[in-house]
């Protein structure tokens, strides 16, 4: 391409020169845009969820916040590091996969906080609300919830190691990432895409046994966000 242009020039430069007389020369111009493509070495990922949506035990109007999380085996969280495991057992466990385009992607870090209604003070914690925005059993003595990592899954421990930790801070309130790496698998899955997940699942707080309420529309709810850097 670059002999091309020199060739280009060089016979310009003779048309100049064979030229002669008093008028003078015209010119014009055009613009050239020269792109260098480049590709990325990053590893494109998506992230899925187990379900889009998942339900608790069932509760009454009637029914203090603190009796149901005791009828439904529901404790409340120490956030001492140690899975707050319920006579539910895992059926309130959430899992999330990664899929990336090359092996081995390294994650860095992972976080599933709540995006509704904060408690006040704690922006780690969240109420469930119901059409209307009420919360369940108010907010002064009513559910609040925050997640808590269970396990990992990947390259190193493909098939799966409990991995306990709160997303929320337990001193500030804070949501906090897990961010001890992981890599996805060395191995394609039969989709084409190289893999790791891990599960979580929520954890519930009261201040105080205010009866659930009414809610609009039948149910409370509490939106999630799951992010994943890599």
């Amino acid at each position: 391409m670059k002999a091309k242009y020199i060739a280009i020039s060089t016979l310009a430069m003779a048309l100049m020169a064979g030229i002669t007389g008093s008028a003078q020369a015209a010119s014009s111009s055009a613009d050239v845009q020269m792109i260098l493509n480049i590709s990325s070495n990053a590893s494109a990922c998506t992230v899925t969820p187990s379900a889009a949506s998942f339900n608790l035990p069932n509760g009454k109007a009637t029914q203090g916040a603190r009796d149901w999380m005791q009828a439904s085996g529901i404790t409340t969280p120490s956030l001492a590091g140690v899975p707050s495991r319920t006579t539910l057992g895992t059926s309130l466990d959430q899992v999330v996969t990664i899929a990336c385009g090359q092996p081995s992607t390294p994650i860095t870090s992972i976080l599933v906080a709540p995006s509704g209604a904060q408690y006040p003070g704690l922006p780690g914690l969240a109420y469930m609300l119901d059409n209307a925005g009420n919360a369940a059993g108010g907010k002064s003595g009513g559910l609040a919830t925050s997640a808590e990592l269970v396990s990992v899954t990947s390259q190193a421990n493909p098939s799966g190691a409990p991995a306990p930790f709160s997303f929320m801070n337990a001193q500030s309130g804070a949501a906090q990432s897990y961010v001890k790496p992981f890599a996805t698998s060395a191995t394609m899955t039969a989709s084409g895409t190289y893999n790791a997940s891990f599960a979580w699942h929520p954890l519930f707080f009261v201040s105080g046994n205010s009866p659930l309420g009414d809610a609009s529309g039948g149910s409370f709810k509490t939106p999630w966000v799951v992010t994943v850097n890599y």
